[in-house]
Order: C-alpha cells, then structure tokens, then sequence
C-alpha cells in the first residue's frame, strides 16, 4: 500500500457538499478522472470504490483522504451523510432494533444510493470561485428533500435529455434497476461536475448534457409544502419535533412518518375519500377503478418494474411533495388522532405492508403508538423461507481493518460462536465473510472474492447457513456474537496483515532449492533408507507448498494456489490426500513429522519477512 500524498493543489468542501461531488470538482480542477482520485485517497478496494463511503468512511479512509485534499478530519467528515443528516434514522448501522448492512439500508430506499436529485439553479450559481465547479448537497441524496426553498422550486431527478436518474451511471437492463455507484463512470476524464455522466442505452459514450440549466417549466412548491420541506431539514439535522400533538426525537418522528406514508399508500384511494380538501391530490396518481390492485408503491426508481410495498416517497418530486405534505399535515395537526385512526380501520386484510408497519410500530413516538393500541392488532409477521430469508449481518464497524481478516477464522476467534448448532467449517468461513462485510461495506459476492474463496465454497456456506439459522431467535444471536468477535477484532494488539500474505508471491510455494533444502534436513534427521529421492517427488513438493501457503494465510487447503498448478490438476486427489498427511500425519509416520516441523519453522521465518518486508532473510 503506497504511503498517501498531498495534491499540489485542492478546493475547501462548501457546506453540506457531499463526498462524490467534492471528489468530481477536485478532479475536475486537477484534470484526473474521479476514479483515480479515489484511489488516491484510498477509497477503492479491489478497484472498487464503494457507495457505502456516501454514508461514512472509517478511520484510515478519513485519513488517507484528509492527507491527499489537504483537509481536516472534520472537514472530510462533513463530507458523509452521517455527519450531515444526524437525526436521520435510516442512516444508523443499528436502526428499527437490528444492525443493517448497506446493502439493507439501499434497498430500503429512504437513502438514494443509486442517484440523487438536484436544482438546476444551484448547480449553476455555487456561491465558489470560478473553475471550482458546481455543488452537489448531501440533503439531495434523502428522499424527505423534494423542494429548494433557496430558489422556491421542486428537485429535479432525472436528466433532461436522456431521461436517466441524475449522477447514475446507466439503467442495468438485466435487472431493470440502477445500481448504487458512489462515482457514475468514474473513469471519465474532463467531464464537468454538473454533466450528466449517465451513458444512454444504445450510446457507446455518456449524456453529458449540462444539469445546471434550469428547466423552462418547472412546478413551484406551495407555501404548504415549503413549510413541510423546512420542517423535515429541522428534523434531519436533529433537532425535536412535534407528532400527534407531543415533542419527539427526530428519530422517531421519522419512523412516524414512514408509518403514516404506509398506511396512506395502502388504504389508495380512500385517502382521497377522508381529505377532499387536500389541494395536491392533482399530483398524485389517479384512483384505480373497482377491483384494480391498490397502488400499494410508487417505486423510488422510475424505471423499475418492480412492484413491492415501499413506504419512500418516489423518485419524482411533485408526488414525493405532495405525499409528505400530506403525511406531515397528519402528524402535525394536533392531538387529535381520529383521523389516523379512520385511516388503519380502512387497511385491507392481508395487506402486504402490514409487515412493514409492525416493524416500525415498536419504534414509533408514544403518541402514534398509543393510535396502534386502540385500532385491531396488526397481525402477525410471517416468517420467511430460509432460502430468501435476509441474513444478521451487522453494519459497519470502523475499528478494525479487513486486511486482518482470515479467510479460516482462527479457533480463539470462533470460540465466541456459541451455541448456533452449526457446522464448524461452515459457520468460521462465513463469520470472516460477515467480518469482510462489516468493514468494507461490500456485498457477500465481493467479499468473498476479497478473501480467495470459490463461488462454490461461498455457495455451499451460504446453505449451510440458511438451512441451520432458520430461526428468528438464532438470527439475532448471531448478529449479536458477530458484534462481540468484531470487538474482539478491533482490540488485538498486534493483528497479523493477512491480505499482505495472501498477495504475496512467496506465500504461494516453496522455491525448488528451499525443498530440495528441507528434503535434505528430514532425511538427515530420520536416516531412514524408506524415503530416498523418489519419495521426495513434484506431487510432495506441490502438498508442501499447499500446507505453507495455508498456514500462512489461515486460509482454506482446497483453495492454496499449489493444487490448482498445471501439475496440481492432473492428480488433484492425490496431491490434497497428501497435504492433508502432512498437515496431521499419522503418530508412526517419522517423516511427515519431521517435515511438517521443518515446514511451520520455515513458515515463521518467511512471515517474518513478509509481515516486515524491511527484515533480511535469515536462513534455516
């Protein structure tokens, strides 16, 4: 890892400006493409810059970043979500009384991962000097902001010219969604931050049609809705509000509000029928005619076919304006709860959303809670299937790197996975997965690339795991041991860099002279006349290497690079029957004794030298 260096030059943060903007203004001012600045500030894994670094970023990523732009600590955490929006709930790795991914919290939609909304008018005239570029706010990114009250308009989401979201890369037609991009073509040199930087279907190249121009026609937010828009910003920066009629955290003002939308989007069109008075229902999809499924959601991605009961407000600011006015108009009203009540008494039986709301029932301010105690129960959740069930994987945690992750946790490690009636193997590889996943922020697929495993070994544990975690109360078990090995984690005194040793060459077989070397010091040491040159054949030679490479990396036996040699595959069998001998050979066999000593005392040595690349070798 290149040691991190400050840029000639580089741009103060303005306020509330949001990570990959700064990055796209800073490398719009030095002539770098966004991407190689990430990498610069050592934001990328595997090439990979993630969009979790949207939320937060951990220690040596705020770092790293501070040291390359010139910048404080506090300046680059100003830069993330977390910091800009704290009184937010759905930003919190612990929200609605479990620890969620990023993963989790992307496809619970009420954080825009997958694009942002924008004012053209901002855009254009960014209170900085000339050449800095245009600014992105981090408040875009939140479903809850729809309106600028700067400039008295509704948000933009989408392209003018190519109709994709803004700063999206291009619509995934495989799976008809965008995906979560923290840098949309980040590769790209010269592009202006304000550009569209979507690549239109059918176009080799990218839109980059200019967003700080204001459309001709643009709707005006009302003075209800400005008034909405400045009340849920109080309630983002984390300031109390009031619901039902009683002061309560802005956290669950929020839960409150998602509880309301539900219920609103639910009971369609009956709301229409209890508010005629209400002058945005215009903005709002019409009414479906008689025994029409329900619009049970308006997807936050407009190009989405997918059809699910989502309590954020939709992508397109004038029915996410019109929806949260009337929301908030609910909440706010007063003590008065009878009208939330008509509203749960008109909820359909079997209700798909009814799922949602009890999980957010027990998160909800006491006011709205007590309106759930007086209307029927909600029904119970349904269990899912193991085989869709979402697994406790707990959310990040920035006190400990991955690179002092094994692929093969070590047994002290394990020992706090207790009482799961899981298969060894299976729980201590999927528990570094898990690890990977807590630091990084990647998905299961990618981390399992990160620490070398199969598609089928990642395949094979994921099974294990459903079919033995099927249990709601085990779930939560494990997210919670998982927590506890992570601080165990975070305090070792000297972690061993394990991604070091995987990456190192050596690590990766023993030199023909070392094994030639060794074979001499065993059959010195044993004088039997059993194991001449022969015994010490290639297949012996590649096991050795197999057990080095393992020990070295905690990693798996049947995944070390010697067995998967042009020689290691023409007698795969017998080469891992082998290694498996010397790993623990039987309590008569003198030899594999011996060079199974030789083999870790020579794999102390060369972890030595890896772990301190600065040491000379000594030799045994």
């Amino acid at each position: 890892m290149t040691t991190a260096q400050r840029l000639p030059r580089s741009l103060d943060p303005a306020p509330g400006e949001l990570l990959p903007g700064y990055l796209l203004r800073l490398a719009h001012r030095l002539d770098l493409s966004p991407h190689d600045l990430a990498e610069r500030c050592g934001l990328t894994v595997a090439s990979v810059c993630s969009a979790s670094h949207l939320i937060r970023l951990n220690d040596a990523q705020k770092e790293a970043t501070a040291t390359v732009c010139g910048l404080t600590h506090a300046e680059v955490r100003a830069l993330t979500l977390s910091e800009q929006a704290p009184g937010y709930g759905p930003l919190h790795p612990n929200y609605l009384g479990r620890v969620q991914t990023f993963t989790m919290l992307v496809n619970d939609g009420w954080v825009f991962a997958r694009f942002s909304r924008y004012c053209p008018q901002c855009l254009a005239d960014s209170p900085h000097p000339a050449g800095s570029g245009s600014v992105w706010s981090g408040l875009w990114r939140l479903p809850v902001a729809f309106a600028c009250s700067r400039h008295h308009r509704l948000l933009q989401w989408a392209c003018p010219a190519c109709g994709n979201l803004a700063f999206s890369a291009r619509l995934n037609r495989t799976e008809n969604r965008y995906r979560a991009s923290l840098l949309p073509n980040g590769n790209l040199r010269r592009l202006h931050p304000a550009q569209c930087r979507s690549r239109p279907a059918g176009s080799p190249g990218t839109c980059g049609q200019r967003l700080d121009h204001a459309a001709p026609h643009s709707v005006q937010p009302t003075a209800d809705m400005l008034a909405t828009q400045a009340l849920l910003l109080d309630a983002v920066a984390g300031r109390s509000v009031i619901s039902l009629g009683e002061t309560t955290t802005p956290e669950r003002f929020f839960n409150d509000l998602r509880a309301v939308l539900l219920l609103i989007r639910g009971t369609w069109p009956t709301p229409t029928e209890l508010w005629p008075a209400f002058p945005h229902f215009d903005l709002l999809p019409p009414a479906h005619a008689p025994g029409d499924k329900p619009a049970l959601a308006w997807s936050t991605d407009p190009h989405s076919r997918s059809v699910h009961v989502g309590d954020a407000p939709p992508a397109d600011t004038r029915t996410a304006a019109a929806l949260t006015t009337l929301a908030v108009q609910l909440l706010t009203a007063g003590p008065d709860d009878a009208e939330l009540i008509r509203l749960l008494e008109h909820r359909r039986i079997g209700w798909p959303g009814r799922l949602r709301l009890q999980q957010l029932a027990p998160h909800a301010s006491p006011a709205l809670s007590r309106v759930f105690q007086h209307t029927p129960p909600l029904g119970k959740p349904r269990a899912r299937s193991a085989a869709r069930r979402a697994k406790p994987i707990p959310g990040r945690h920035e006190r400990f790197e991955a690179r002092h992750i094994p692929a093969r946790l070590p047994h002290e490690w394990t020992a706090l996975l207790t009482g799961l009636d899981v298969e060894p193997t299976a729980l201590r590889r999927d528990a570094a997965l898990q690890l990977i996943q807590m630091s990084l922020g990647l998905p299961r697929p990618a981390a399992a690339r990160y620490l070398g495993l199969s598609r089928a070994l990642l395949q094979h544990t994921t099974s294990v795991m459903n079919r033995s975690l099927h249990h709601g109360h085990k779930n939560h078990e494990y997210g919670q041991q998982l927590l506890r090995l992570a601080d165990l984690v975070s305090r070792l005194d000297a972690p061993i860099d394990y991604h070091r040793r995987r990456q190192d060459p050596r690590a990766a077989g023993l030199p023909a002279s070392d094994w030639a070397e060794l074979a001499d010091a065993v059959r010195t040491h044993t004088s039997t006349p059993y194991h001449g040159p022969a015994w010490w054949s290639p297949i012996r030679h590649l096991a050795a290497s197999a057990v080095l490479w393992t020990h070295l990396t905690h990693g798996e036996l049947e995944l070390a690079p010697a067995l998967h040699t042009c020689a290691g595959r023409e007698e795969p069998g017998r080469l891992l029957r082998e290694a498996r001998w010397i790993q623990a050979p039987g309590p008569q066999d003198r030899v594999r004794h011996h060079l199974r000593d030789r083999l870790l005392a020579y794999a102390a040595q060369l972890a030595q030298d890896i772990d301190s690349p600065h040491r000379e070798r000594m030799l045994l």
